[in-house]
């Protein structure tokens, strides 16, 4: 199973832009245009993890849960490449995604504003 960390893409050299991670003095990495989420699988995927006090942890998507669309496009047949490029963006602006809930198996659509997401070495 192939998996991306959607938030610190540069260092797997898929879809980085210049700018785009910055590794502070204390080791923290900072990423541009996230919105926190590692994802894995193929066809609908597995969210794997979900940064606390990201735009997708604020938005209640939450570890196990499936990404079945982003910005109204099925993600079934897309590359982890395609999708990564779907959700990353500038900073301020809006991603929406749609989850299938793993808890309830409810799917909800929610909007996300991508930011700059810190991650802690023990994130």
């Amino acid at each position: 199973m192939k998996c991306i960390l959607i938030i610190v893409l540069t260092l797997l050299g898929i879809n980085a832009f210049a700018g785009d991670l910055i590794i502070t003095g204390t080791g923290e990495l900072v990423v541009n245009g996230a919105v926190g989420l590692h994802i894995c699988g193929q066809d609908f995927l597995h969210i794997e993890h979900v940064y606390l006090d990201t735009p997708a942890w604020k938005a209640g998507v939450r570890k196990g849960d499936l990404l079945l669309s982003v910005d109204g496009i099925s993600v079934e047949g897309l590359t982890l490449s395609e999708i990564t490029s779907k959700i990353r963006g500038e900073n301020g602006t809006k991603v929406t995604v749609e989850v299938e809930s793993a808890a309830t198996h409810q799917r909800k659509t929610v909007e996300l504003i991508r930011t700059a997401i810190h991650i802690r070495a023990n994130s």
